[in-house]
């Protein structure tokens, strides 16, 4: 007997780093990514997830500039640029929770405002992207 048709795609959804549920719908991410062809991945994945992206942003700079107009509920951050300290500042300043996904492992030896942050070291599963995202935004609700 083979396997129902929904069972097979939640597992082909689970492998795929695709959701079975859309979730964070009211939950607007902000991308910041140096590479545009891992932004685009990741900005795909994080939609199909239910998320609503802004970005891929190649830079912190434009990132700030993005702020300006928009705060979003939640960010994940590359890390690749010298502005990130001053981005991590102004996401904590706003309540902006963050994910930190660089080429790096962990935040040793960066500055204060990436050690409370969850980070992924490339290259990550778009699952563990997107549920390191769901749980930020659970969490966002729980705190102050």
């Amino acid at each position: 007997m083979g396997a129902s048709p929904n069972i097979a795609k939640a597992l082909i959804d689970f492998l795929s780093g695709a959701s079975m549920e859309p979730r964070g719908q009211e939950d607007v991410v902000l991308l910041v990514e140096a590479d545009p062809v891992v932004g685009l991945d990741l900005a795909d994945a994080l939609e199909a997830a239910g998320y609503r992206v802004t970005g891929p942003i190649r830079t912190a700079a434009e990132a700030e500039a993005q702020l300006a107009h928009q705060i979003p509920a939640l960010a994940v951050l590359d890390c690749a640029t010298t502005d990130d300290a001053r981005l991590a500042r102004t996401l904590h300043r706003r309540g902006v929770p963050f994910l930190v996904c660089a080429e790096r492992d962990g935040p040793t030896g960066r500055s204060v405002e990436f050690t409370a942050m969850p980070w992924l070291s490339k290259p990550a599963w778009h699952h563990d992207v997107v549920w390191t995202m769901d749980e930020l935004s659970a969490r966002r609700g729980q705190v102050g």
